[in-house]
């Protein structure tokens, strides 16, 4: 099993299919080559075939984590990615297969918050070298306010890997800020070591508010105006306040995350308006500065969440019971918990495992090595009597990636694979208005390609009242058994 994207490791298929290829050609065809990516379930080093001399091993390790490099130890993820290298590395010396790294200089799924890869770099590139890597093909992005200092570094270790990463940031410093060069090697560093000893893994928006806090940005404001009151010239005031830009985006953002924690959605939605703006005045002033994809991501990933979240909980509609961060836990890794009654109302859960879901991830919980199947969520609540017949919808806030929702053991539906998208479901006619509910949400992970450490519910939910919805469910939900020879079974309960 690859434990990171928790299927079957198909690492030997790839290298037997290559190696069958170069046997048929390299007879006529010596200097053939065939490359291949060191990526999703093939990124394993293979145990049963030996690699031909000219198979190319790509590393393409985007299913690892971000913010640690291959010799970090705080990373849970690196540590298995670095044992693979090394095996390749070996090869490579032996018989010389020839060694590509294909990665990223930014931050994917997100490019919005303070981000560096200065440690990362200054780590991995010697290492690489090191281990036989010939090329580098790093995809890039513009975003001089978050990636410039990274960026430089790259460029001038990539060239030469001997350099001190720490002694080249700071002739960056110095170039870029002028007299500033202090106060701004200060904050950069604060950044890698913020970065490095949260040991978050998550990717996204969702480890965000684990690695930083108010007490970060406050400091790093310090730094950047000291470094502001420092410099000399116009052009190093100007570079300083580029760098300042992201610093500003991790407050609002920190306070964007803390106000839909407190199910105050309007409040919210001002928070995520205040994000956007703010970045579109950086983005007018210089399309350099501030990246393209930040905007996207957030219209992508939180845009609807925050608009429905207002519509279910204002005017014509009224909320009623936010689901609490800690919920009842069962672990499905089956998915047949439905036929376990993991949905009734008559299971004794007193002693079941609580794990929280909005308010962090599965990584910093220790559950990282979760990657497929099932998780069960049961929550027991009764209703305000003002909401006696009143019609009952539940929002989801944002799942990973599938929700199957029960109320008091009855079915109601699926929403279908949305990761990150809110859904709507109406419990109405199978509610218990004046005695106890349980609520049931199974969450499917179908998807392998989602964030790392992610899990479960991810964003806040909720019960509502008002006019009833259209739709049971996003979708009807049918289970069936599948039978020796491909036939379907009788229509689970």
């Amino acid at each position: 099993m690859d434990p990171i994207v928790g299927e079957l490791d198909r690492t030997d298929e790839l290298i037997l299919l290559g190696n069958k290829i170069l046997e048929a050609v390299t007879p006529e065809y010596p200097n053939c080559y065939v490359g291949c990516y060191s990526y999703s379930t093939h990124a394993d080093y293979p145990a049963r075939y030996k690699p031909h001399p000219n198979i190319v091993q790509i590393f393409a390790p985007i299913n690892f984590s971000r913010y640690h490099s291959v010799l970090d130890p705080n990373s849970k993820t690196q540590a298995y990615y670095r044992q693979v290298v090394d095996l390749w590395g070996k090869l490579s010396n032996e018989q010389g297969n020839p060694l590509i790294y294909r990665g990223y200089s930014w931050n994917l799924a997100e490019n919005l918050v303070p981000y560096t890869k200065l440690k990362i770099w200054g780590e991995e590139l010697p290492f690489y070298h090191q281990r036989g890597i010939r090329g580098l093909n790093v995809e890039s992005t513009k975003m001089w306010g978050i990636n410039g200092p990274a960026d430089y570094l790259f460029m001038k270790m990539a060239w030469d890997s001997s350099l001190d990463w720490k002694e080249v940031l700071r002739n960056y410093c110095k170039k870029s800020f002028g007299a500033g060069a202090p106060h701004m090697e200060k904050y950069l560093l604060r950044l890698v070591k913020t970065q490095h000893q949260a040991g978050q893994e998550a990717g996204s928006y969702h480890a965000i508010h684990l690695i930083f806090d108010d007490q970060f940005v406050k400091d790093s404001l310090q730094d950047l105006t000291e470094a502001n009151k420092a410099a000399q010239t116009p052009g190093d005031r100007t570079r300083i306040q580029y760098i300042r830009t992201g610093v500003e985006m991790l407050r609002l953002y920190l306070h964007y995350h803390q106000t839909s924690l407190t199910f105050d959605f309007q409040k919210t939605q001002t928070a995520f308006q205040n994000i956007q703006a703010y970045w579109k005045t950086c983005y007018d002033e210089n399309t350099d500065v501030v990246s393209n994809e930040a905007e996207y991501y957030l219209r992508r990933f939180l845009q609807k969440f925050v608009d429905e979240g207002v519509k279910y909980s204002t005017g014509d509609y009224r909320m009623i019971h936010p689901i609490p961060d800690q919920l009842k836990t069962m672990f499905d890794p089956n998915v047949v918990g439905h036929r376990m009654s993991y949905h009734r109302p008559e299971i004794n859960d007193s002693q079941f495992i609580t794990t929280r879901t909005i308010s962090t991830t599965w990584d910093a919980q220790g559950l990282t090595g979760i990657r497929s199947g099932a998780v069960w969520y049961r929550h027991h609540f009764e209703l305000p009597k003002d909401a006696k017949d009143q019609p009952i919808g539940l929002f989801i806030g944002g799942v990973e990636d599938e929700a199957r929702v029960w109320i008091n053991g009855h079915m109601i539906g699926t929403s279908g694979r949305g990761f990150s998208r809110p859904f709507l479901f109406d419990l109405t006619d199978h509610i218990h208005y004046q005695s106890d509910n349980l609520l049931a949400i199974q969450i499917i992970r179908n998807s392998k390609a989602n964030e790392i450490g992610i899990g479960g519910l991810i964003r806040p939910s909720f019960l509502f009242t008002g006019p009833r919805l259209e739709n049971k469910a996003p979708k009807a939900l049918e289970l069936r058994r599948v039978l020796p020879g491909g036939g379907l079974g009788e229509l689970e309960k």
